[in-house]
């Protein structure tokens, strides 16, 4: 099943999103910076609390199937869509595409432990996320020359 949904989101999913970012650059007004982010993923080193809660665990069914992921199984997908966006973020640079890596800034910021409870941010992971794109926003911002 892991393969298989695997195939889907390289063949089709992947693919789509560069088709939406296309169609959302036909029609941003040139002086309008769009910025990609990637997806914090907390996955790839392990949630410690609430280990059996579905949000951590999703689970896929079909009929007459139920399969429950791994983290690590979300997490090598969570890193194929993060290197999608990076790699997106510098094909169009030269559209004013910019790219904040909140995984990265994160990550390094805080435990996960701290920055996650089941699944979602915590108070302290909202206010480092928060922060990663404050902090990266500020050196992403176009220069007004740049028109």
């Amino acid at each position: 099943v892991f393969e298989e949904l695997g195939k889907e989101l390289d063949q089709k999913l992947l693919p789509q999103r560069k088709i939406w970012l296309k169609q959302i650059l036909e029609k941003k007004p040139a002086q309008t910076q769009l910025v990609l982010l990637t997806q914090p993923n907390a996955y790839k080193i392990g949630l410690i609390s609430g280990e059996l809660d579905l949000r951590n665990r999703p689970i896929w069914r079909k009929p007459g199937i139920k399969y429950v992921f791994t983290p690590l199984q979300i997490s090598q997908w969570l890193d194929k869509v993060n290197e999608q966006t990076k790699g997106l973020a510098q094909s169009f640079k030269n559209e004013n595409v910019a790219l904040i890596d909140t995984d990265a800034c994160v990550m390094k910021q805080t435990p996960a432990q701290n920055v996650y409870w089941k699944g979602q941010f915590s108070p302290q992971g909202n206010l480092v996320f928060a922060n990663c794109i404050n902090s990266e926003a500020h050196k992403n911002k176009p220069s007004p020359d740049s028109n």
